[in-house]
């Protein structure tokens, strides 16, 4: 079954939160941070597509496959930026002003020059879908133009003479004066210019610093942002560009001391839990499942639903997973959940929650790798777990009675305290858990108020340790 559903987050109140922060008088230079996978590219292009008072420039120096040394990051991002310049105004050359920066741009960063660089000579440029993060077709658009440019009556030189003369510059700083003069004139009076840096921690290590760098010696300089961008914005997580710096230049260099230059006020600590958290029922009614048997237990009350649901969000509040990978399990089958992995009898009645809640478990397990790292997060959540409201009261005494049954455990069937059954907990000393069933009209257990929870979690634990939930035949491998 594919699952076609678009998940949509309310981000608004991050994004008056981040509006307020982004218009501080004299923030110029942000430091966007926030844990990898997050969702952090999400909200930004959210917030600036939608926003019509910045003309934002969005690029990915990730993009860059800069196989030769001779080539500086800081001229592929000058050219990704002219690249996105025309892209947004199809005749910027068509203007006397501009044309007399034509032939420089392009005498020094020919098109098919700079992408014979920056990709293996192995492969055919004619193959090469997107480099700087542009389209090779637009690129080649202005090599063409560049083409037909050189047959006029000006000379390279004496075009290049002229343009110098007029503005009283150096040779190195006239595309830079030619990408901030016309982001100036794209963005008009009404508008803020934004260029954001993303992922930069991610590339390497030579190139964030060389980056890093560059920026924040120009603003010192001249007091303002290079390209004239009205803001900077640079999106890492704060904590791995501080193992990087520590790792390139040493522990005991001064990190806080160098990263303080590129921000104006503080770094943005963007968390989106709460919106991810308010719209995780639609996440996991997105699950992508191949049959629909187990559609009824990953939607509305179902068994696997509240299941998931609960580690879900003891996961986020605790940063234990991040938003791309939930995501994933909306668009990539997880394996226990394709057809044919399990009982078809899964539901009867004698063994139906036993084999969800083995499901659930196997699906938790892909979700975070291995046994070894789900049990990690699930000790975790039981020492750090926080209070979360779930509708219709998260059923833990239901989960309770079928994991005390599957560990072979005796309920006494009365509520007297000689025969009840005490647990011993494995992570809190002196701590015992008391279960009896209660004798209401339906039968369920019964146990001191508040301990529900963390007996739930140690059984899981006990559960998983234990290994019996794949030895329930729920692969087809298992059963051969």
């Amino acid at each position: 079954m594919e699952n076609k559903t678009l998940i949509e987050f309310d981000i608004e109140s991050v994004k008056k939160d981040f509006e307020i922060f982004l218009n501080q008088i004299h923030n110029e230079k942000i430091l966007f941070t926030g844990k990898y996978g997050i969702g952090k590219t999400y909200f930004l292009k959210n917030f600036f597509e939608k926003n019509d008072r910045y003309e934002c420039f969005h690029l990915f120096p990730i993009n860059y496959q800069i196989n030769d040394k001779c080539i500086d990051i800081i001229d592929l991002l000058k050219y990704d930026i002219l690249i996105d310049l025309i892209d947004r105004d199809k005749g910027i050359f068509d203007t006397d002003e501009n044309k007399n920066f034509f032939s420089f741009i392009k005498e020094h960063l020919n098109i098919k020059t700079v992408l014979r660089k920056t990709v293996s000579i192995t492969e055919d440029i004619s193959n090469i879908g997107k480099i700087l993060g542009k389209s090779l077709k637009t690129m080649l658009e202005i090599n063409e133009r560049f083409q037909n440019y050189k047959k006029g009556n000006l000379t390279m030189k004496e075009d290049l003479e002229k343009s110098l003369k007029e503005r009283n510059m150096i040779e190195d700083d006239v595309l830079s004066e030619f990408l901030a003069s016309n982001i100036k004139r794209l963005k008009g009076e009404k508008k803020k210019s934004v260029l954001i840096l993303d992922d930069l921690d991610r590339i390497d290590p030579e190139n964030i610093f060389r980056l890093l760098n560059i920026f924040s010696a120009f603003f010192e300089k001249n007091e303002s942002n290079k390209f004239g961008f009205d803001k900077i914005i640079i999106v890492a997580d704060y904590s791995n560009l501080k193992s990087i710096f520590s790792h390139k230049y040493g522990g005991n260099t001064d990190f806080d001391g160098y990263i303080d230059k590129f921000y104006s006020t503080e770094p943005y600590y963007f968390n989106n839990n709460t919106a991810v958290i308010q719209s995780i029922d639609s996440l996991i009614s997105s699950i992508k499942r191949e049959d629909k048997n187990l559609s009824p237990a990953l939607e509305d009350n179902g068994y696997i639903k509240y299941f998931i649901k609960y580690f879900f969000i003891q996961s986020l509040n605790n940063n234990l997973i991040n938003l791309r990978r939930l995501l994933k399990t909306t668009k990539y089958q997880v394996s226990i959940l394709r057809g044919g992995n399990y009982y078809s009898n899964i539901f009867n009645k004698n063994g139906g929650k036993e084999n969800l809640i083995d499901i659930s478990i196997i699906f938790l397990e892909s979700i975070f790798d291995n046994k070894e790292n789900l049990l990690s997060k699930i000790e975790m959540i039981l020492k750090n777990k926080s209070r979360i409201g779930l509708e219709h009261r998260f059923p833990f005494n239901v989960y309770i009675e079928t994991l005390l049954k599957i560990l072979e455990y005796k309920i006494p069937t009365s509520n007297s305290s000689d025969d009840a059954l005490y647990i011993e907990s494995v992570y809190f000393k002196k701590k015992t858990y008391k279960v009896v069933y209660s004798n209401g009209p339906f039968s369920e257990i019964e146990m001191d108020s508040g301990n529900e929870e963390d007996l739930f979690l140690e059984l899981i634990i006990k559960y998983i340790n234990s290994g019996n939930y794949k030895k329930q035949s729920l692969y087809e491998y298992d059963r051969a």
